[in-house]
């Protein structure tokens, strides 16, 4: 029974929602009557072995796919067995026409005698109908056939009519349709005006054995057509999922397929991530607002369309992030975020003539191993023109009377212009992580 939905549902599966409609069967029939020979259809054209057996081999599949008990027993006797619940025999008589998805039933043919035979009518006229049908003569595979209604050596009883009706599925249309959800919105056409007493619908991947969904119950049966809507979650990507439709009348279920499939999610893996840096506050900082995920030429939404972790930093450090994409997007890119020392507020910066000395005071940061104070010539801070001098974090105030410059020690230069400012840093795991370096100070030595 699962390899026989399977196949008539990848009959009509594409890779967007799709519309498909038909009637479903009353009583005891899950099928309308256009899938019914779609069904049959498709086995004869591929040349498809359907279970173990010959011709009533065939038709027990049929019968399990139309949702009705098989009685069994060999061709011959379907002219006799009992039949489903609001199933009908028709013996052939003169001007007899047979109607697709019938089973035709032969009491005696040239290749299996008197055991009989039987087929799916697939279409008919006045004279002739074609079908369906599995033998020893196909090497027992399904095969298309057209016999006239009083072949020679073929004993036509008539055929066996499933009860179909028109409940219709219409209007089969998604709203959105994403790699996680699914908005549908369809449409239970009731031409023949019976009365509905429930409605559902059920959903399962393609390849999956169980139903889901939902049952809806009318106080008072409704007997015109039904507009309907469901929402999907939690749908995996590049999957086709089987819809069941259904509307409950006279005592029993009566089903409508149709099948979809969810669109490939993008990949994020690989993709660069800059890094970001941010100052120490001494409060948990949000990593996603410091992060810029682009991929594609799109910036993608934190929350949407990815999730950080972890999702706050705090610690000087340089912390490790892992960006795992969400809903159209999949895997993961890693980023850093560095929180770095505060920055030394330099409060002062004073030249005394008399000592010759620059005197440096400042408001000092807490957390952080030590600070920096960079003396230069250069108002840019070039390197060779540049002295740096490492104080320890718990002091807030320094003086220079000599500079060391590429290796070379000097005095202060009187009516010279010196550049001041400064940083701080903390050692984490072997490794410096300065801060920022605040504002530069000018002080000329007069």
């Amino acid at each position: 029974m699962k390899k026989i939905i399977s196949l008539l549902l990848a009959l009509i599966t594409i890779t967007t929602i799709i519309v498909t409609s038909g009637t479903t069967a009353f009583a005891y029939t899950a099928h309308n009557e256009k899938e019914a020979v779609d069904w049959a259809e498709y086995r004869g054209n591929n040349k498809i072995k359907v279970g173990d057996g010959q011709c009533v081999a065939l038709i027990r599949a049929y019968y399990e796919y139309l949702g009705v008990p098989c009685p069994g027993g060999n061709g011959n006797e379907y002219a006799t067995n009992t039949l489903p619940n609001g199933w009908k025999r028709y013996p052939y008589t003169s001007g007899f026409v047979a109607k697709p998805g019938d089973i035709a039933v032969w009491t005696y043919n040239k290749w299996a005698g008197s055991y009989g035979h039987v087929a799916i009518v697939t279409s008919a006229n006045a004279s002739t109908m074609n079908y369906v049908d599995q033998g020893k003569t196909y090497g027992y595979k399904c095969h298309n056939g057209s016999l006239a209604y009083s072949a020679k050596d073929w004993t036509f009883y008539g055929v066996i009519r499933p009860d179909f009706v028109p409940f219709t599925l219409t209007d089969f249309q998604n709203a959105t349709l994403t790699p996680n959800n699914a908005k549908i919105s369809y449409k239970i056409s009731n031409p023949n005006v019976i009365a509905i007493e429930k409605r559902a619908y059920a959903f399962k991947k393609h390849s999956a054995e169980k139903w889901s969904g939902n049952v809806v119950k009318y106080s008072t049966p409704v007997k015109n057509s039904i507009k309907c809507g469901l929402s999907l979650t939690s749908l995996a990507e590049s999957t086709v999922y089987d819809l069941r439709f259904s509307a409950y009348a006279n005592g029993q279920w009566h089903h409508m397929y149709a099948s979809f499939t969810t669109p490939a999610k993008t990949s994020i893996a690989g993709t660069s991530v800059p890094n970001a840096k941010v100052k120490y506050t001494g409060s948990n900082i949000s990593t996603a607002s410091l992060l810029n995920v682009n991929v594609g030429g799109k910036k993608l939404a934190a929350g949407n369309d990815y999730t950080v972790s972890p999702s706050t930093v705090k610690d000087i450090d340089k912390h490790k992030v892992t960006i795992t994409g969400k809903n159209w997007y999949k895997d993961s890119a890693t980023a850093y975020v560095t929180v770095y020392p505060k920055t030394p507020t330099v409060n002062s910066v004073t030249y005394n003539r008399t000592t010759n000395r620059i005197s440096v005071k400042w408001a000092r940061v807490a957390v952080c191993d030590y600070q920096q104070v960079a003396i230069s010539t250069s108002p840019n801070f070039e390197p060779s023109k540049t002295c740096i001098y490492r104080v320890d974090q718990n002091k807030q105030s320094a003086s220079f009377c000599k500079i060391t410059f590429n290796g070379t020690q000097t005095t202060i230069k009187k009516g010279k212009t010196y550049y001041v400012r400064m940083r701080a840093y903390k050692t984490v795991n072997g490794t410096r992580i300065y801060g920022a370096y605040g504002a530069k100070k000018a002080i000329k030595c007069n």
